[in-house]
């Protein structure tokens, strides 16, 4: 198994991915690991034109021979940060106390936790169709290099809070898990397989409270996503 995967990735720097990497790997399974907060990352990574050049089918920056060059870029990047690490953390203490004033007067403007927990969406509107696209790019190039691509949604903590009647993020799951299914493009909803039967499903989030699972809820995710592509290729298998 080999993890391309890294904090931060929005769906198009996961395209990416597959195209840079995983095309020359050419794996037989690929797990397309979505988490409730990603299509947030999405609106920011389209406003990026390299990244947004991976919806060209032959686009590459061959990045899986250019080892050296990028080892080079992230030198030089983290050098020049060294550089300016004292004077950026001299201005953070100077704006610490006005970030914090600005935050708390616009989530109390947008009613932040009220919306939420009646999922509402306070942050506009986000790129289904765009998402769309890359998901169908990414089913067809994982077929075209003989493999099968398959859809992982994975829950967050707000949907297992008490007091939540719904979750804007649980919300957009489900659009996005029947964008997965209008795709013909097997699902594997951690929640159904993991969390919804749980006695207490906030125990495998750290404190209960950390938006990243415990050591023992991501071997419970492990194990069922296992499970469940096992089960999937043996019908797929029988029905080819």
């Amino acid at each position: 198994m080999i993890n391309l995967g890294n904090a931060g990735n929005g769906p198009l720097i996961e395209l990416a991915v597959l195209k840079e990497y995983a095309e020359s790997i050419k794996p037989k399974i690929v797990l397309w690991m979505y988490y409730e907060n990603d299509l947030g990352n999405l609106k920011k990574e389209k406003s990026v034109p390299l990244l947004m050049r991976y919806l060209e089918p032959e686009f590459s920056q061959n990045l899986i021979h250019r080892q050296t060059d990028i080892d080079d870029r992230l030198e030089g990047y983290i050098a020049e940060k060294e550089v300016t690490a004292e004077k950026e953390a001299t201005s953070e203490k100077e704006a610490t106390s006005e970030k914090i004033k600005y935050f708390e007067s616009t989530e109390v403007l947008r009613l932040y936790n009220i919306r939420q927990a009646l999922g509402l969406d306070f942050s506009g509107a986000y790129p289904l169709a765009l998402f769309s696209e890359i998901l169908t790019k990414a089913r067809d190039r994982t077929a075209a290099i003989g493999g099968r691509l398959y859809f992982v949604s994975l829950p967050h903590i707000s949907r297992y809070k008490k007091g939540a009647i719904t979750s804007s993020l649980y919300g957009r799951s489900r659009k996005v898990i029947n964008i997965a299914k209008d795709l013909e493009i097997p699902v594997i909803d951690i929640h159904r397989e993991v969390f919804a039967d749980h006695p207490d499903p906030l125990s495998l989030w750290p404190f209960r409270k950390f938006a990243h699972y415990t050591a023992e809820g991501y071997s419970e995710v492990a194990k069922a996503i296992v499970s469940a592509v096992r089960r999937e290729q043996q019908g797929y298998s029988r029905e080819n």
